[in-house]
């Protein structure tokens, strides 16, 4: 087996893995927000993913891929849990806001980067899937590789991805001179 990083945990817990955390957590905290995740939900899929990781090193061939693969499932199952809970608490009478209030200071990003995230958590699951495995550097093949998907596939998913993105960006601009224009029209008392 050759792993593409790193090699395996040594008994205190050094070696290949804590190199691997170091260099993937800001890289793997940034994927699971592309995802739709907010900062704490990211933080905590990445906490339980890397237990996950460290735990099976010695059998994984590619970290980066095992890691996004775990933290994509661990965040969606809570997710999923977290609507539940808020269903039920709501059917109790017990209703709760559970709406996250949190800036993305968590994890710095420039502002135009912050407006493609943004843009992102408007596509549909499987396309801002197949998009933020793209952003992370791996290939269609690799992509479908992972899913059990054909190539030709995730290719058309992230066409059309692509495609729905520069839409949105186009709009958004659109929406920001628009209002621009409106306020030094109010300014300026036209």
């Amino acid at each position: 087996m050759v792993r593409d990083l790193g090699s395996s945990p040594s008994a205190d817990g050094t070696g290949g893995f804590d190199r691997y955390c170091r260099e993937d957590t800001a890289s793997l905290i940034g994927f699971l927000i592309k995802l739709g995740a907010d900062p704490e939900e990211a933080r905590d899929a990445f906490q339980t993913t890397m237990i996950e990781v460290y735990s099976r090193w010695d059998n994984i061939e590619s970290p980066r891929a095992y890691a996004r693969t775990t933290a994509e499932r661990v965040f969606l199952k809570s997710r999923a849990r977290a609507a539940d809970e808020s269903d039920r608490l709501a059917k109790g009478g017990w209703g709760v806001d559970r709406t996250p209030n949190l800036p993305l200071d968590m994890v710095i990003f420039k502002e135009q980067a912050a407006e493609l995230i943004e843009l992102m958590r408007q596509l549909p699951p499987t396309q801002r899937r197949v998009l933020a495995w793209h952003l992370d550097g791996f290939s269609n093949k690799e992509i479908a590789e992972r899913f059990g998907e054909k190539p030709s596939t995730v290719a058309s998913n992230l066409r059309h991805a692509n495609s729905a993105m520069r839409k949105l960006w186009i709009e958004r601009k659109q929406r920001a001179a628009a209002t621009g224009r409106r306020a030094a029209d109010e300014r300026s008392g036209a």
